[in-house]
């Protein structure tokens, strides 16, 4: 099965809803969830700005997250990469169901996407 990227723009685009993240939300997402796409791309926002080198990470849920190549042009070297998420949507959840004692259940008031947690282990 393919993962469609054409909603999150084409290869020299930012993906939208384009922010910085902290470590631990970048790190406890990548090392705990599949990721269902990967991609290299170097964007820019007009022919003026320089562009920007990232690999691109998709996950479920429209969302996705990025390392972003950070250079030293001042003194010519690569330091640790910068940490950043995107997603179509950028989802504000309301409960809307408890099916049974260890599953709740949310939607999304913009979008109308839906995810179910369940507990239960």
């Amino acid at each position: 099965m393919t993962f469609d990227t054409k909603p999150f723009g084409r290869y020299n685009d930012y993906p939208p809803n384009w922010k910085e993240c902290s470590e631990d939300e970048f790190w406890g997402r990548f090392m705990t969830y599949p990721k269902r796409h990967e991609e290299y791309r170097q964007m820019r926002r007009n022919n003026t700005e320089r562009f920007v080198s990232a690999h691109l990470y998709f996950y479920d849920q429209n969302e996705g997250l990025a390392l972003v190549n950070n250079y030293d042009w001042v003194n010519y070297k690569h330091q640790t990469p910068k940490l950043y998420k995107f997603a179509l949507c950028e989802h504000e959840w309301e409960h809307t169901g408890t099916p049974y004692n260890c599953c709740r259940t949310y939607t999304c008031t913009k979008c109308g996407d839906k995810k179910s947690i369940d507990s239960s282990g």
